[in-house]
């Protein structure tokens, strides 16, 4: 392993609030990249405390709110995990359903996709929930999360768990903002916390298990506007009870396609005719790596999203090498061949990002933020030589309350976005960094 040679970089301090700056995995900039968007967690886990989506101005600092729950506690209904839109002013994010209490907190099938645009300042609800009876094809029984806009900004992909069948498994699905659901219908189901209406049409990718051997799905990305890629949970073998992950494209129908099935559906007056199988048998599911002959078999590391590098046909993911240390991958969509792409002595330490407008591979190594540009395959360690405030004002290093959090996010080919903890007088609260190249 040769020496990686340093960028010297100055950190500017964004937020300095005693409160939390939660910056999404992905789509965490506005379309001009003037702006970031951010939830108030102080911890990745505390959706259900969390009240408020916000952006922040990058070139000034200033903060806005964008959204805020009524009636929060600590057990409801919380927001997070925002996602801008790649073309419009407006985002996705977590939402927890509004009858959230003691007896029947915040959790994973007890949530939704919340749309929120800047022309209303208001938001309405991605998915039609329904959980008093089956739901028809184009609704959804329970809650999604880790939501993603499309390239075109017409489909969101999300994490799936559902209320009606807690032990199914979790797995992966999409909403058509060109599509609505099933016309809704208040005589039979009435329109509360548990059960409201939704904007658009949405659907599961598979629900596992599957003929594929597909035993659980999660982690998806956009392979343009009708493929998505995703980690399945697959046994290593058929003689073995060893569980790993692998990666499986979904082709998805058009929505011209899907329109005529959805039209279908609600025209019928068959109880007996099942739409959801006749859906499913419209994805067509492939399995796109063979990791399991691998000393460490599969997709492993941390915790991560697949990204996509669509001009190259690449997804980038993890494994570990014959070390155990994680190292980003690029796979190839046609092939499915696995290449690594770095070789760091302490592997990659958090989730990692992709930009395709710089061809930057941002991610945390032993304590410090690597680059590698795919144009030439040279990476470069960010070495911090100054500290400044929001307004640019030289100060003293932060005092730090632990290394990185999450993925860097590059704005361009100088600059980065990233988490970490500053300790104030009133504790330690994540904050966001601007780091800048110099020189």
């Amino acid at each position: 392993m040769s020496s990686i040679p340093t960028i010297k970089a100055s950190i500017r301090l964004l937020t300095h609030r005693p409160a939390g700056h939660t910056l999404n995995r992905r789509q965490v900039l506005s379309l001009d990249r003037q702006w970031a968007i951010f939830d108030g967690r102080n911890d990745d886990p505390q959706i259900a405390s969390t009240q408020s989506i916000s952006r922040i101005h990058l070139p000034t600092g200033s903060i806005e709110t964008l959204y805020e729950t009524e009636t929060q506690s600590e057990f409801g209904p919380g927001v997070g995990a925002a996602a801008y839109h790649p073309r419009e002013n407006q985002a996705v994010f977590i939402h927890g359903v509004r009858n959230c209490n003691p007896e029947r907190p915040y959790g994973i099938a007890r949530r939704f996709g919340a749309i929120w645009n800047h022309a209303s300042s208001r938001i309405v609800p991605l998915e039609q929930r329904v959980v008093r009876r089956h739901p028809r094809l184009g609704e959804l029984s329970g809650g999604t999360h880790a939501h993603s806009w499309s390239p075109d900004g017409r489909r969101v992909s999300f994490t799936y768990n559902d209320a009606l069948t807690p032990d199914m498994p979790r797995t992966v699905g999409f909403s058509s903002l060109r599509l609505a659901p099933p016309p809704w219908d208040a005589s039979s189901i009435e329109a509360e916390a548990e059960n409201f209406p939704g904007q658009c049409a949405s659907l599961l990718v598979c629900r596992p298990p599957t003929r594929h051997g597909i035993l659980q799905a999660l982690e998806e990305c956009w392979v343009g506007n009708d493929r998505i890629a995703f980690l399945g949970t697959v046994l290593r073998s058929p003689r073995s009870e060893e569980r790993i992950q692998e990666i499986f494209l979904a082709q998805l129908p058009s929505d011209t396609e899907l329109g005529k099935l959805l039209k279908e559906s609600n025209q019928s007056e068959s109880a007996k005719q099942d739409f959801h199988s006749q859906w499913e048998s419209m994805v067509q599911i492939t399995r796109l790596t063979q990791l399991d002959h691998r000393k460490f078999p599969g997709i492993q590391g941390p915790r991560h999203w697949l990204v996509a590098d669509l001009p190259r046909g690449r997804i980038f993911s993890l494994w570990r090498d014959d070390r155990g240390m994680p190292q980003i991958i690029e796979v190839d969509l046609e092939s499915g061949a696995s290449t690594p792409l770095t070789d760091l002595e302490f592997g990659v330490s958090e989730s990692f990002s992709y930009d395709p407008l710089t061809e930057q591979v941002a991610m945390v190594s032993n304590g410090s933020i690597h680059v590698l540009r795919r144009s030439d395959k040279s990476m470069h360690r960010i070495e911090e030589e100054d500290y400044n405030d929001s307004k640019g004002r030289e100060i003293a290093e932060p005092r730090w309350h632990g290394g990185y959090v999450g993925a860097p996010h590059p704005i361009d080919a100088e600059n980065w976005l990233i988490n970490r903890y500053v300790q104030l007088p009133e504790g330690a609260f994540l904050q966001i960094l601007h780091c800048t190249r110099k020189g």
